[in-house]
């Protein structure tokens, strides 16, 4: 018999409404759920990701959690991973089902995807399920499209990808999606500061009941201390023709 594949299931910007049936559906046949964890200011242990799925009713004596070291050097968190595929590994090797939880996307800055590529690399199948990424929700929130007529979408953690651009000029209909904004949070500050910026959208804790915050004003976005959890987007609104 063919063992399952270990499946990566995206589990959106973290309202459990937001997750897809075909998530849902992974989850409640899995034997076990792999979900990561992180201290808060207290040191206690948290996990976003556990909370999304017993809210959706799974059980909690499916989840299997892991702690990922939140530092700059990533060399504990590689360690953490690589422990954590190896323990995949040895329940995978036992027959059981596992899918292993990503908050947002697998595809998009997961850093789950460093435990896929331990895996593959064990010479075990990885499949993936897609999820709603915070910057999709994160539009809906706004009420503004991402893209427009001819304009771009750039996703990026660069500043420096972000300066290009906008020196470049955005064009009607154009966005960039800035994530992980903690890392460069006075770069940030310091372009809306400046005359002329473009219309913008910051959010943070997107989805986490009342955690979450959005504003387009500027003045609000610059007395905010960025968390981990934010992100922001940066847009020239689209004129359509009728309205030029």
């Amino acid at each position: 018999m063919k063992p399952s594949p270990i499946i990566f299931v995206s589990l959106g910007p973290g309202n459990p409404e937001l997750m897809t049936l075909g998530c849902y559906h992974q989850l409640q046949q899995a034997d076990v759920i792999v979900c990561p964890s992180t201290a808060n200011k207290e040191g206690k242990f948290t996990s976003k990701a556990a909370e999304i799925i017993t809210a959706v009713g799974i059980e909690t004596e499916k989840l299997y959690k892991f702690h990922v070291p939140m530092q700059r050097k990533r060399e504990a968190a590689l360690a953490a991973y690589k422990e954590c595929a190896d323990e995949i590994a040895a329940m995978h090797k036992k027959g059981l089902k596992i899918t292993v939880a990503v908050e947002g996307d697998i595809s998009i800055y997961a850093s789950t995807q460093t435990i896929a590529e331990y895996l593959e690399d064990a010479g075990l199948t990885v499949e993936m399920t897609p999820g709603i990424p915070s910057f999709i929700a994160a539009a809906a929130a706004m009420a503004h499209p991402l893209v427009m007529g001819t304009g771009s979408l750039i996703v990026t953690t660069d500043i420096e990808q972000i300066r290009h651009n906008i020196e470049r000029g955005l064009q009607h209909g154009s966005s960039i999606v800035c994530m992980k904004i903690k890392s460069y949070e006075n770069e940030i500050k310091e372009y809306l500061s400046a005359p002329g910026s473009y219309e913008c959208f910051y959010y943070e804790f997107l989805g986490m009941g009342d955690k979450e915050f959005t504003t387009s004003d500027k003045s609000e976005i610059m007395a905010r201390s960025f968390p981990y959890f934010s992100s922001m987007i940066i847009y020239n609104p689209y004129q359509s023709e009728h309205n030029r």
